[in-house]
């Protein structure tokens, strides 16, 4: 969730060499199999629906859906559909759910006018679906939980336990490596829509400005997105990296 985080844009990360990053090229290696995770991101899109509305603007829905399935078309993932939805809330935010279910809200909408800073912010929420970053947190979580159960339990199918457990799955932060993996591989969907990679900087710097002060986050809200403020060398890395990918042949 951009974490951005922000799905999860967000996590903000000190002390790390981000520029030196290294994208797993084969994330998707997981106990769960795709419908399950389908299936698991339904049960946490219905959850998190339930407590905050969807917003009901078609024009910004337009907007977001034609920037997202533009991104999704160049998805590593294309055994999923993804969907793009808007939660009404004035905290600039945006998260994506197992199975792609990708939301951003009204102050996300409202707060970034520019559509290729927008479009980073959705690119790095896809880029936390095609590594699996949310089936892999899950997947700690379960077998954490397996291990206290009775032997007879834990012979079960290890995906039924999975489809429920979508109250642990919103809120789940992905740590700096997971962020940092989401911004490059972000960053890589809008040049390959030609965008500007720099787009992605502007993005996080812009996300910096009207995030505000996160003490004044609610903590219901703490709870539901990954709300780290983006640091200053997350922008540097993106500089970095949008000049390899401007310097590419």
């Amino acid at each position: 969730m951009l974490g951005l985080t922000a799905a999860g844009v967000a996590g903000g990360l000190l002390g790390a060499p981000q520029a030196q990053v290294q994208v797993r090229e084969m994330p998707g290696q997981t106990w769960l199999s795709t419908s399950d995770e389908v299936e698991l991101g339904k049960q946490a899109s219905q959850q998190l629906e339930k407590q905050y509305k969807v917003w009901n603007n078609p024009e910004q829905q337009a907007r977001l859906d034609s920037i997202g399935q533009r991104l999704a078309g160049t998805s590593t993932r294309q055994d999923i559909k993804f969907s793009f939805k808007m939660l009404d809330t004035d905290m600039v935010n945006a998260m994506a759910l197992p199975g792609g279910n990708v939301y951003a809200t009204r102050a996300l909408m409202q707060k970034f006018p520019d559509d290729g800073q927008l479009a980073f912010v959705l690119g790095h929420e896809i880029a936390h679906v095609e590594q699996r970053h949310s089936v892999d947190k899950m997947g700690e979580t379960l077998l954490r939980k397996l291990i206290t159960l009775p032997l007879s339990f834990r012979q079960w199918n290890i995906s039924k336990f999975a489809l429920n457990a979508g109250d642990d799955l919103i809120g789940n932060r992905y740590g700096q490596v997971k962020e940092t993996e989401a911004d490059k591989l972000g960053q890589e969907h809008i040049a390959r829509m030609g965008i500007d990679p720099d787009k992605a900087a502007e993005a996080m710097k812009h996300l910096m400005e009207v995030s505000g002060n996160k003490h004044d986050i609610p903590v219901r809200i703490e709870q539901i997105f990954s709300d780290h403020p983006p640091s200053q060398q997350r922008i540097d890395s993106l500089h970095q990296w949008a000049a390899e990918i401007k310097a590419r042949p």
